[in-house]
Order: structure tokens, then sequence, then C-alpha cells
């Protein structure tokens, strides 16, 4: 019992990772240039512009220093800032439009935007995954049936360190996400659920949520933890994923390592 115990304070203690969803890049304005002057994001990410010059400047599409119409921040005022969504993938060139910043300092970007990655459907079955083997890093698919989307890291490969990363695409509709572990060798009687207080037992705090409302999870909640503080066992993992606010159907997956 002392072993689970220092397992499971470690666990605890350690930050959750936010899921990803929609991204925002951030591009700073500094004097006469935009830092970093060209990035890559995908559909329906977004850009802020902030200026942290000494005077205004704007952020205007078109290339060769000419406004194509797609857009136009205005003057940004020193300290202040400018956010535009990105719906669409393409290539899509900016400049600074005052004065001669562009023609004569260069004052010009990039925003490469990538197709946006398939969706899965939002649950609306009992599917219960068959389960599957460790695997270093998640598998992904817009097939809930082919997706394998809990993984453990360098550990299954004999590594040093046991990384639990959960990651799907996104859902055609906002989700829930449920993550329980067990170790009947450790402890035959609890079934441990991720929380956003930490890793609680099922018998503590009911049936809680590790996310709610969310889109999908790209996150490793628990960081990356030495093997030798997991004491021998096999470790079982499960992920359910329902519609947000609902239990009444879901998508169950099921791995499990040994240390």
């Amino acid at each position: 019992m002392k072993k689970v115990r220092t397992t499971m304070m470690v666990l605890a203690l350690l930050l959750l990772s936010p899921a990803v969803y929609a991204a925002n890049v951030s591009v700073g304005i500094q004097d006469f240039q935009f830092v970093p002057p060209s990035i890559t994001i995908n559909a329906g990410d977004s850009v802020t512009w902030t200026n942290n010059a000494g005077m205004a400047h704007t952020t205007t599409s078109g290339g060769n220093c000419i406004a194509d119409g797609i857009w136009d921040s205005d003057l940004i005022q020193p300290g202040q800032s400018f956010t535009r969504i990105f719906a669409s993938p393409g290539t899509f060139p900016f400049h600074c439009k005052v004065d001669s910043h562009c023609v004569d300092y260069g004052m010009q970007g990039t925003v490469t935007v990538n197709a946006a990655a398939p969706m899965m459907p939002q649950p609306g079955t009992q599917l219960i995954v068959p389960p599957y083997g460790p695997i270093v890093a998640p598998v992904l698919s817009s097939d809930p049936a082919l997706v394998m989307p809990v993984a453990v890291g360098s550990i299954v490969q004999g590594g040093g360190s046991f990384t639990l990363q959960v990651q799907t695409y996104q859902f055609t509709g906002p989700v829930d996400l449920y993550l329980a572990i067990t170790a009947p060798a450790l402890d035959p009687v609890n079934i441990y659920l991720l929380t956003p207080a930490g890793l609680q037992t099922v018998a503590a705090a009911g049936i809680v949520p590790w996310m709610t409302t969310v889109s999908g999870v790209n996150a490793t909640p628990f960081g990356s933890i030495p093997v030798s503080l997991l004491p021998p066992a096999t470790y079982n993992l499960f992920l359910a994923i329902t519609p947000a606010g609902t239990l009444g159907t879901f998508d169950l997956w099921e791995t499990s390592f040994t240390r």
C-alpha cells in the first residue's frame, strides 16, 4: 500500500496539460518588422498581431506592399493588438501600410494556412473498441474504431520514461472526456479517474470528467515520469468520450502497459 500511495501522490502533484483546440499564434511588431515574419497555422486558427513598437503600424493583407482587400487592421497603436481568424487554407502575404514602412523597411510577412485536419463524429452509439497493446504515440483517424488515442511513451520500447499522451482529431460537436486508470496488483479495489483536481477514486469523487465541453484533445496529463517511480504492475488505461453533458452514448478505448 505504501508504494500505491507514493505513486498516486506523485501523479496527483503533476500539473495537467491543456487540450489543444483551434490555436492562436502571436506575431510581435517590433520597430519596423514583424516577429516572426512568416508563420504556418491550420484552418480555423487565428493570428494576433501585437504592437510592441513605439509608433502605430498596421497588418494589411497583400504582397509587394500592395493591399488586396482581404483584411486591414487600420492603425494598431503601441500596446494594442489585432486578431484575425483564418477559416480557409492558402498563403496570405501581409504588410504595414503606414507611410513607407513596407517599401523602405521591408515590413511584411506571410501567413500560410494548412487545411484543417479531418474530424471525428460526435459519439452517437455505445462504441466499445477492442483493447489494443501499448504504443509510443497515439494513432489518429476520423473513424473511432481505428483510433488509438492513448499512448504511454518510451516505456513501450524499454525506455526510461512513462509519458501518457491522449490525442484525437477534433469532434463534430462538443464532448466530455473521462480518463480512468487501474492497477489491480497494487490496488484491487479502486478505479482512479483523472479529474481537474488530479487523480481521485470513483468511490470518493463519483464519475467525474477530466475535460468538459471540448472539441478534441492533445494532452500529456502527467508530463514525463521516470519509470523508476512506477511500482512494477500492469496498468490499465481507459478513455471514454461522450457528447457534452450526457453519458447515454460514448466511444470507449482501453490499453495497458506493464512496468
